[in-house]
């Protein structure tokens, strides 16, 4: 699906750069750089982060295990990229997944509790220790 101006909403407030048209055949939006007067094509990729903790009795091994039907579910939607669950020093597990547009991580995000209303993964989080937001990568180093 072709990247749109919509999709790239969360660009930095930057004054140096301006959204603009890319050239014929090219439809990833891109910005200019008023420093350098040239294009730079915008990669976007939006982040669905959580913050959360394992269900009281539970560990973070048992999170990982009980994603097994939401893994083969995201692999299904449009836009997803890859997944990341990591465990933080203090407990928390973040829940990372990657997709190409925020339309495309509202969709993934609403059939988790949607189509996959019924998956383990409900019962092995502690619901009152969840944060969940949509962030748009500002800066991606290979």
């Amino acid at each position: 699906m072709p990247h749109t101006q919509k999709d790239a909403a969360f660009l930095p407030g930057d004054p140096s750069f301006t959204l603009m048209g890319t050239p014929a055949g090219d439809t990833r939006p891109a910005m200019i750089s008023h420093h350098r007067r040239r294009a730079i094509p915008i990669m976007t990729e939006i982040l669905e982060v959580t913050a959360l903790r394992p269900a009281p009795g539970l560990t973070p091994e048992d999170f990982v295990a009980a994603n097994a039907d939401i893994n083969e579910y995201l692999k299904r939607q449009p836009g997803f990229r890859w997944r990341r669950i990591v465990l933080r020093g203090d407990g928390t597990i973040l829940d990372i997944v990657s997709y190409d547009s925020i339309k495309h991580a509202r969709s993934g995000a609403a059939g988790i509790t949607g189509e996959m209303g019924g998956s383990p993964v409900h019962e092995a989080i502690d619901h009152s220790s969840v944060d969940w937001q949509f962030t748009t990568v500002l800066q991606h180093v290979e």
